[in-house]
């Protein structure tokens, strides 16, 4: 979900539904935090883009829709795939 306010872009992410503001971060901030794509998020846990797909209809991983795309917080990604990690122990 986006929501565009007085040219800030903020985006409310799943499943933590916390409140990222673009605007306000500077280059280095905005590169560190850049979203994922599918492929990305394939490439970063080593599996397939469809492995990636399944779990997001699944609603099992953190992701977010800009408009119709379905892109990865990568600091959500890194937490989801380690506490699912330590879950395991």
């Amino acid at each position: 979900m986006i929501l565009v306010h007085v040219c800030c872009i903020f985006v409310l992410t799943r499943p933590t539904n916390r409140l990222y503001s673009l605007s306000t971060m500077n280059t280095a901030e905005q590169l560190r935090n850049r979203l994922w794509d599918a492929r990305e998020a394939a490439s970063f846990l080593k599996v397939s883009r469809s492995w990636i797909y399944a779990r997001v209809e699944r609603d099992e991983m953190p992701y977010i829709r800009v408009g119709g795309l379905i892109r990865f917080v990568p600091s959500q990604l890194r937490d989801w795939t380690f506490a699912k990690d330590q879950g395991k122990g």
